[in-house]
């Protein structure tokens, strides 16, 4: 670890905590998620017309603890953008409201016009407003479809980026709106398996692979990053995770966790799809399954997932081998039958 950049990390953390008087604030853990939140600390980071940046740090763990702290880069005053941000983070949906409204008036910024709108408009859906949350995420869509931010996560005491496109999250507003789904909008990547798994269950199936495929196109990168840590480590041994070192396995491996078990919901949702259908729509849901097996036994071996009613972690690429048999063998039915 870089022990340099984790002692100044540390040192502006104390500063902030002083001249704020920010506390930690702590949630307890649901046993009812399929996967443990990631251990990584994730900042999103808006740019404001005066290209200062500004950075909400939030840090989740398996136990679902939480502190939230601002820090202002340049020592501003905290700008309206500034107050945009911490209140969507405490979910304080009518604050976010009112800010964006009197944001809009003021500026001429139409990146993040279309980052604050698409706020407000997750915002509505939170309130049960599905009309006009409907109307503002499509018209995000089409006047900003470039609007766009940049999320930093710190693993390890490394800083990446990731730029995240306003334009999914708000087709995946939109869904959650058709279904009048009024659960927070997921920000981490724990966040969106767990909401892909409970769709995948109800049977809900372009749901339940939109949101994983929201979690894989923004974490795959660091996946496949703790994919090749894992090996380093462990060569192909698949250490046994329990109650004593799961924090330290997240801390290390929470993306190839969530990405491989998403790319496994992906392949649930096309494989369970496949029975409503027959002939070549059948076999194209079921191909569309075998390549999403394929993702995790070729790319994400080491990825386990948390099965929350065994109380045990199982070995995701595993159970990708075992429905791939089942999926071919019912791809060999479908052909025959054609025939």
């Amino acid at each position: 670890m870089h022990i340099a950049k984790l002692t100044l990390y540390a040192v502006y953390l104390f500063q902030l905590l002083l001249i704020i008087g920010c506390s930690s604030q702590s949630d307890s853990g649901s046993d009812d998620n399929h996967v443990r939140e990631p251990q990584a600390e994730q900042l999103s980071s808006v740019i404001d017309t005066n290209s200062v940046s500004y950075t909400q740090s939030r840090t989740t763990g398996y136990h679902n603890s939480e502190i939230a702290i601002m820090e202002n880069q340049s020592s501003r005053p905290i700008s309206i953008i500034d107050e945009i941000w911490e209140a969507r983070e405490k979910d304080e949906c009518d604050r976010v409201i009112q800010l964006v409204d009197q944001y809009i008036t003021q500026t001429t910024d139409t990146n993040m016009s279309g980052v604050c709108l698409f706020l407000k408009g997750d915002c509505l859906r939170r309130k049960g407003n599905y009309i006009d949350s409907k109307n503002l995420l499509k018209e995000v869509i089409s006047l900003y479809p470039d609007a766009h931010w940049i999320s930093e996560i710190v693993v390890h005491g490394e800083v990446q980026q990731v730029d995240i496109s306003v334009r999914p999250l708000c087709e995946l507003a939109l869904v959650l709106v058709e279904k009048k789904n009024q659960s927070q909008f997921p920000q981490t990547s724990g966040q969106y398996t767990t909401l892909a798994w409970e769709y995948l269950k109800s049977e809900d199936y372009s749901i339940a692979r939109k949101l994983a495929f929201s979690c894989i196109d923004q974490y795959q990168s660091f996946a496949k990053e703790q994919q090749q840590d894992h090996i380093d480590q462990y060569g192909l041994d698949m250490p046994k995770i329990s109650r004593d070192n799961e924090e330290k396995y997240w801390r290390e491996f929470w993306a190839l966790f969530d990405v491989g078990t998403c790319w496994y919901i992906a392949g649930d949702s096309y494989y369970g799809e496949a029975t409503r259908f027959a002939g070549d729509k059948k076999a194209d849901s079921l191909n569309e399954a075998l390549r999403c097996y394929d993702q995790i036994i070729n790319h994400y071996p080491a990825a386990q997932c948390y099965d929350d009613i065994g109380r045990w972690y199982w070995h995701v690429a595993t159970g990708a081998s075992e429905k791939k048999g089942r999926v071919e063998r019912s791809l060999a039915n479908n052909n025959s039958q054609k025939k």
